[in-house]
């Protein structure tokens, strides 16, 4: 149970990443990043406040993840959203490779969380959950 607490202590800090990157940077990082940035922040910055609801659940599951099982497909839906999102949008319009980059990462976390997810919802004969 250490290492699914500690992967979604991860996800948590990755979220926070989102929200701080977005929420107070995001003028910053588009320049760093050289992506032509939305016609207001206000797309932007919503990213980021609604990744502070996400972290928040990550941070919950990391701390008890049996107790709070129940926020796990809620967190796993964020980044599999994410991923799917820029996925579809490098299909039809093309996206800057940083978006790409990290939806590759959040993909590949994305699988990590659901075999986490089942592996708290495994029966008690399935595995020592302690």
């Amino acid at each position: 149970m250490k290492l699914i607490k500690a992967i979604f202590f991860l996800c948590a800090l990755s979220y926070v990443m989102y929200a701080v990157m977005f929420g107070l940077f995001a003028p910053q990082f588009f320049q760093y990043m050289n992506i032509v940035p939305p016609n207001h922040w206000g797309y932007v910055n919503f990213i980021g406040a609604t990744s502070i609801i996400f972290a928040i659940m990550a941070f919950k599951v990391a701390k008890d993840p049996l107790g709070k099982k129940e926020l796990i497909p809620y967190v796993i839906m964020y980044k599999l959203f994410y991923t799917i999102v820029i996925f579809v949008n490098k299909i039809i319009y093309g996206v800057p490779q940083v978006w790409v980059s990290m939806a590759y990462l959040s993909g590949i976390f994305t699988a990590i969380l659901i075999a986490c997810y089942f592996y708290v919802n495994c029966p008690s004969h399935c595995a020592n959950k302690e």
